[in-house]
């Protein structure tokens, strides 16, 4: 615990980064789908899948409810 030295209130640390979150991605098979609510998750998925050279669509539910992206052969 890290501590101000001028005023004693104590200082927060950078938050941890989250390596290794989408390296599951590795074991998905053709067909496999991932299912999103909000769009930011959608794109680190779709980025992670991108770095490791897996064949995927990516689409938007027509209703607007969410996001899916799916592994394809």
């Amino acid at each position: 615990m890290n501590r101000c030295k001028h005023c004693g209130q104590i200082k927060l640390g950078q938050p941890k980064r989250r390596r290794g979150r989408w390296t599951f991605v590795k074991s998905l098979k053709a067909g496999d789908a991932i299912t999103f609510d909000n769009c930011d998750e959608h794109e680190k998925a779709r980025d992670a899948v991108r770095y490791y050279n897996i064949p995927y669509k990516a689409f938007k539910y027509k209703d607007g409810s969410g996001y899916s992206l799916v592994i394809s052969s």
